[in-house]
């Protein structure tokens, strides 16, 4: 519990201090659960490099591409930052395979629903229209996520 002091006089809820204490210990955790890249050399100056990238505090919205030709840990970088971070976010989703999945019958369409599906936390979301209704954009607006598309 180092690092952190409750105190009333600094205006410092009870609140905060318990969101404060969940963020450290799920980022312990986070980090804990990032062990087995201890072999991949260089690792963490990219895990690094894409936080940077990722403008973490800010209310807007980012996004990050990272490309290469295949088999240079990419997947591996994304899942990465995804796990490290993912807890910092109201919702997450790790779509893997979108190119091969975005290539059969209504591939995009059960994409689109599967990442509806886990950002609401809802599994019985299904947009059969083109454009996703507004009552769903709504809820979507309101939503900090963490979304990464592999492949």
């Amino acid at each position: 519990m180092s690092g952190f002091h409750y105190s009333s006089k600094t205006g410092t809820t009870e609140a905060d201090f318990v969101e404060k204490v969940v963020q450290d210990v799920l980022n312990k955790l986070n980090r804990e659960s990032s062990s087995d890249l201890k072999g991949l050399f260089g690792i963490e100056k990219k895990i690094e490099k894409i936080e940077s990238l990722l403008c973490l505090d800010s209310p807007g919205v980012c996004c990050v591409g990272i490309w290469g030709m295949g088999g240079i840990g990419k997947t591996t970088l994304a899942d990465a930052v995804f796990h490290r971070h993912s807890s910092k976010f109201e919702a997450t989703c790790f779509l893997a395979n979108v190119r091969e999945n975005s290539e059969q019958t209504n591939g995009l369409h059960q994409l689109r629903n599967t990442l509806v599906r886990d950002l609401l936390k809802d599994k019985d979301v299904n947009i059969d229209t083109p454009s996703i209704p507004p009552y769903i954009q709504d809820r979507l607006r309101c939503t900090k996520a963490l979304i990464v598309l592999d492949d």
